[in-house]
């Protein structure tokens, strides 16, 4: 299955073909796509068959249909999946030349079961509208038919639990995506299940209205801090844990039992690690979107961590979670800049399985209106530890028997 081209690696102008004009600068994200590309010529098309497809296309060109690319738009200044202000990714196959609005649009492959869904959630979208438009006339005429209803009612019923299997997708490991979508064992545990309990990872960035403020231009911060959250995303997806939003300073994530496995612990603190790391390297490539820049003891990433009992609840076709491990670990991550923050319940889990792997010492926590917390400070150390299988894997194998 082809990667999809995630904004941030829009944004930050790291794709090939980088016009000379934006070298020496951070692109305006206005600017994104716009900019000519030289074709590749049919062998080297051939030679990059086995990789991610990727074409510039200006505003109104079309693909080509027989591609079988899809559209997927990135807008500036519109409030999208990972917060205002920043990119707003929408997929688009059906209609093949941009609208009016577009800013500038990639290609990117997919595999033929989200073409598949995205086409299913386009068809019903449109016996929705059509079932409505005759119900109307039946009402306006007196003739309602009671069929009528029950059958929009169960094409809108359809309609919702094809949205939520697509906000999953965008949620979960790539090679989860596909097994996902042929395994109802696995979708039934995401889609199903009330209950869960799962390790939540919140991640905020300390001080982030300071560098608000600090910065050259609110285009410069945008481009910072989006291109943050998607480097955030992608370690979350890494380590096997579900992406649950970003916050506007920061991004939540749970690690399931159900989803993560029995290591959930070992793969949470593994990406606190490297998101530390990611924020500090990210950090310092930027440091000219500022007018003054503070140093890496004043800013930094907060993380929280709290094990427990999780509820999945269904917002329309997106799923939230709730309960105290959500709201403790957003608390714990009011830790210091570059600290990861235990809450208790999460402490005990940890060290009873991973104990011999981490450097674990009591910390406090003042949480407001609630007073001073005992909390653990935790990294791991240098003990090498080779986490099992996820659990989703488990589902592979009734995912290739469906195929």
């Amino acid at each position: 299955m082809a990667k999809r081209i995630e904004v941030s690696e829009a944004i930050a102008g790291t794709i090939s073909s980088t016009p000379p004009h934006l070298s020496q600068r951070n692109p305006d994200p206005m600017e994104v796509g716009l900019w000519p590309r030289k074709k590749d010529t049919p062998s080297e098309a051939t030679a990059k068959s086995e990789e991610p497809k990727r074409q510039r296309v200006k505003q109104g060109e079309a693909i080509p249909a027989e591609t079988g690319w899809v559209k997927t738009k990135v807008e500036f200044g519109s409030t999208g999946e990972i917060g205002p202000r920043v990119a707003d990714i929408i997929t688009r196959r059906r209609h093949r030349v941009l609208p009016q609005g577009f800013v500038g649009t990639f290609a990117v492959s997919k595999s033929s079961r989200e073409e598949e869904l995205e086409d299913d959630i386009a068809d019903l979208k449109r016996k929705v509208t059509e079932q409505q438009r005759a119900l109307e006339q039946e009402i306006a005429i007196g003739q309602a038919k009671e069929e009528s209803l029950q059958r929009l009612k169960a094409t809108i019923e359809a309609l919702q639990q094809r949205e939520r299997k697509s906000f999953v997708l965008n949620r979960i490991h790539d090679e989860a995506r596909e097994v996902f979508l042929g395994s109802p064992e696995f979708e039934k545990a995401f889609l199903e299940s009330r209950r869960c309990e799962a390790f939540v990872m919140a991640v905020d960035v300390r001080r982030s209205t300071e560098l608000m403020l600090k910065s050259r231009s609110p285009e410069d911060f945008a481009h910072f801090i989006t291109t943050l959250s998607n480097i955030l995303r992608n370690i979350v997806l890494e380590h096997h844990g579900v992406f649950d939003k970003f916050t506007g300073d920061g991004v939540l994530a749970f690690f399931p039992d159900f989803y993560t496995g029995d290591d959930a612990g070992y793969y949470v603190l593994a990406a606190t690690e490297k998101c530390h790391r990611a924020f500090t390297d990210h950090y310092r490539k930027n440091l000219t979107s500022f007018y003054t820049v503070l140093s890496l003891k004043e800013v930094g990433l907060g993380i929280g961590i709290d094990y427990g009992q999780l509820g999945l609840v269904r917002v329309g076709q997106e799923l939230e979670i709730v309960g105290n491990p959500v709201v403790y670990a957003c608390r714990m991550a009011g830790t210091r800049p570059g600290n990861t923050l235990l809450n208790q319940a999460a402490y005990q889990k940890i060290a009873q399985r991973f104990s011999m792997y981490c450097l674990m010492a009591e910390d406090k926590l003042d949480v407001k209106h609630e007073g001073e917390h005992i909390a653990y400070s935790v990294r791991l150390n240098d003990q090498p530890y080779t986490p099992g299988d996820p659990a989703w894997r488990k589902f592979a194998k009734g995912a290739t028997a469906e195929a």
